[in-house]
């Protein structure tokens, strides 16, 4: 068959739905019984007390990823595993997610499973903030301010105002 209702043959991977706010105890769960899963994080800045700090949160919220050959492995077992809701599946069987998007984000991840997009940026480009404070604004990006930082234009109170933030929150606006 095609595979593209998980009636393929070799290992493929699969997404896992779990539990709220439980993705990391699930891929502990799953690499403890020996699954091969992937949990892709990016950064995101939170307020901890008076400072603001970046913790690695989902990339994908509720969502993780296993690697599986539905044939040969007890898949069934991953829908009974500590922090797991259910594997995604279509019918009676696990749907395999489309090949190459659980590799490209492996290869854009570090060995923590952050996820880093090295983007360039030009001097007037439009970007988005994301997490923290800031979260999902928009402003102009103006120029690198180190090797972490950026500078961005942003309006803020009817005010045009020149921001540094780590290079991490800033992505494109698509």
């Amino acid at each position: 068959m095609d595979g593209s209702f998980g009636f393929s043959c070799g290992r493929r991977w699969f997404a896992v739905k779990t539990q709220p706010r439980r993705e990391a105890l699930a891929e502990l769960h799953l690499k403890r019984q020996a699954f091969e899963a992937f949990l892709p994080t990016s950064p995101q800045v939170v307020r901890r007390g008076r400072k603001l700090v970046s913790v690695a949160s989902p990339f994908f919220p509720g969502y993780l990823f296993v690697h599986l050959d539905v044939e040969r492995d007890r898949w069934r077992s991953v829908n009974g595993t500590v922090g797991v809701s259910n594997l995604v599946q279509f019918g009676d069987r696990p749907t395999p997610v489309p090949a190459g998007l659980v590799e490209d984000l492996l290869a854009l991840a570090g060995p923590d499973g952050d996820v880093k997009f090295d983007e360039t940026f030009k001097p007037g480009e439009s970007v988005r903030l994301i997490g923290g404070a800031f979260d999902r604004m928009e402003a102009v990006f103006q120029c690198a301010d180190g090797p972490e930082r950026v500078r961005v234009l942003m309006t803020l109170l009817a005010r045009e105002m020149s921001v540094t933030v780590p290079r991490s929150v800033v992505m494109s606006v698509v």
